[in-house]
C-alpha cells in the first residue's frame, strides 16, 4: 500500500489522467472504423461516406452529407439532415394557412395599370425598412409575403406560390427561383403599369429577394 509521497503522485496522475479524458477537445479523438481522427468532421478525409464509421454516422442532406457523432445523428441508418428542412415546411404551411384566412383573403386584387397622369411611387430597394412589420414578414415568412403579393396581382395563385417560393428559396435551387421569381416580378410590374428591366429585376431576384418582396408588399 502506498503512503506519503507516493500516494500523492499517484493521486496527482489519476487526477491528471481523468482531466485529460473529461476536457472537451482535450486530446479528443474518434474510431472512424478504419482509422483515427481528430473529430468525425475529420474522418472523410475527402473519401466521403465510405470512410465515416465507427463511432461516427453519415448523414445525408440536399447538399452531399456530413460525417457526426452517432450521438447526435438522426436515429435510423442514413439519417437525413433534411428533418429540420421538413419541419420549418411544416410550421410554415401552417402559418400561410392562418394567415391566408386571416389577411390574404380579405385583400382587394390589385388595379390593373395607373390612371392617366399619374406617377409611380417612388420606392428604393430598402424602403421596406422603414416599415417594422414588413420587415419581420419578409424576414421570417419570405414565402407567405411573396405568394401574398403574387396573389393580389393575380399573377399566380396563392399556394402554388408560396410552395414553389419555399422549396426554390430554402434549397440548391435557388437560382432556378430568382429565374422564377424574375417572370413573377416583372407581370406584377406590368400589372401596375410601371417599368421593369430583365435583367436588373433578375440580379435582385439573385441578391436581394427579401428585400424587393419587402418593397412590393408597401
Amino acid at each position: 500500500r502506498a503512503t506519503g509521497p507516493r500516494a500523492a503522485a499517484a493521486a496527482l496522475v489519476l487526477w491528471a489522467g481523468l482531466g485529460v479524458g473529461l476536457l472537451p477537445g482535450a486530446g479528443a479523438q474518434v474510431n472512424c472504423g478504419a482509422h483515427i481522427a481528430r473529430s468525425c468532421d475529420y474522418c472523410p478525409d475527402g473519401q466521403g461516406q465510405v470512410w465515416c464509421n465507427g463511432q461516427c454516422s453519415w448523414v445525408k442532406s440536399p447538399l452531399g452529407g456530413a460525417c457526426v457523432a452517432k450521438e447526435i445523428a438522426p436515429s435510423g441508418e442514413g439519417g437525413w439532415l433534411g428533418a429540420p428542412w421538413l419541419l420549418s415546411g411544416c410550421v410554415m404551411l401552417g402559418f400561410a394557412w392562418l394567415y391566408k384566412a386571416k389577411v390574404v383573403d380579405e385583400l382587394p386584387l390589385l388595379p390593373k395599370g395607373r390612371p392617366i397622369g399619374e406617377a409611380p411611387a417612388e420606392r428604393g430597394l430598402f424602403s421596406c425598412l422603414t416599415s417594422l412589420d414588413t420587415c419581420l414578414y419578409t424576414t421570417f415568412c419570405l414565402p407567405v409575403v411573396a405568394a401574398k403579393n403574387y396573389r393580389s396581382a393575380e399573377v399566380c395563385g396563392f399556394w402554388p406560390a408560396c410552395i414553389l417560393m419555399f422549396i426554390g428559396t430554402y434549397s440548391p435551387f435557388y437560382c432556378f427561383t430568382a429565374a422564377l421569381r424574375t417572370t413573377l416580378s416583372m407581370r406584377v410590374s406590368d400589372r401596375l403599369g410601371y417599368p421593369s428591366w430583365c435583367l436588373q429585376d433578375f440580379l435582385i431576384s439573385l441578391f436581394c429577394f427579401p428585400c424587393e418582396v419587402g418593397r412590393e408588399s408597401l
